[in-house]
């Protein structure tokens, strides 16, 4: 990521200084300033591009969609696949980076999210739960929480795939 960003810079040093001498004396101060900023945009533009996105879909965002903390019950009480619910989705988050389903048993995971059924999507994985639908632009699919277990029974990965 960084490696693009320096080349883009040096292209727009060494367009600037292979112009003529006049040319450059004549508007050193507005090549300085656009190269400054050019520079400034390349550095954060990731970081300003999230802190935008996070802003916007803050309120954009219906109170469904907004991010909650997990709560076993709730999320079992949201388990079947209504289209138009996304209490599961509001959740995943907070349930990824708080409660780590790692090395967890088959038991301790059904008591945490409930009974997940037969996987039906997700060949590779052990069990799905449905999240709600998908929050990709022009996807018309759906997320899924997957599971895989390893041969002891224990959670050996888990990630959220859309479909």
């Amino acid at each position: 990521m960084l490696i693009p960003k320096i080349l883009v810079i040096a292209v727009i040093l060494l367009l600037v200084f292979t112009g003529t001498r006049r040319w450059f004396l004549f508007n050193k101060y507005v090549v300085t300033g656009l190269i400054i900023l050019i520079t400034l945009a390349v550095i954060f533009s990731d970081s300003l591009y999230h802190l935008f996105t996070k802003r916007v879909l803050q309120y954009v965002q219906s109170p469904q969609q907004m991010e909650m903390p997990f709560i076993s019950e709730k999320w079992k009480d949201a388990g079947s696949q209504n289209p138009g619910d996304n209490t599961r989705q509001s959740m995943s988050t907070d349930l990824m980076i708080h409660h780590k389903l790692l090395k967890k048993s088959r038991s301790d995971v059904i008591n945490l999210l409930g009974d997940p059924g037969s996987p039906k999507n997700f060949t590779d994985w052990d069990m799905e739960y449905y999240l709600g639908p998908s929050q990709q632009v022009g996807s018309q699919g759906s997320e899924w929480l997957v599971i895989k277990f390893d041969k002891n029974d224990l959670v050996e990965d888990y990630t959220i795939l859309n479909q």
